[in-house]
């Protein structure tokens, strides 16, 4: 049982979204088989504006990437509506960057928001 009700989580979620300041795009992947026993890889659409935050990642977020990571500019942190679908397949784009999801927080109760880490790929 959790400490809110499902009226006030839902609240809460959709106050934290009002926040978001931009927009980006997920996509999850579909494999079919090719011919020759090979996979071919299709991108599908989870949704094309979705409201979000992109910040540079610091070590408290994920406290498994050491600080040399951190410095690259590789990794960075998406905040995202608490009910928004993102697995750690998917890819999100922000104007022309693409990120592949490396770790969510899906799996904490009385969820507000997504924290999803990413990578770039470029």
């Amino acid at each position: 049982m959790g400490f809110l009700s499902t009226t006030e989580l839902a609240d809460l979620q959709d106050d934290f979204a009002a926040t978001l300041p931009d927009t980006c795009k997920i996509e999850y992947v579909t494999r079919t088989g090719a011919a020759g026993g090979g996979w071919t890889e299709t991108w599908a659409t989870r949704g094309s504006a979705i409201p979000c935050r992109l910040m540079a990642v610091e070590g408290r977020d994920f406290p498994q990437l050491t600080a040399a990571q951190i410095k690259e500019g590789r990794y960075w942190l998406f905040e995202l509506h608490g009910t928004q679908t993102v697995a750690v397949s998917d890819r999100i784009t922000k104007g022309s960057l693409v990120y592949q999801v490396l770790q969510t927080n899906l799996g904490q109760s009385e969820l507000i928001k997504q924290k999803v880490l990413t990578e770039i790929r470029q």
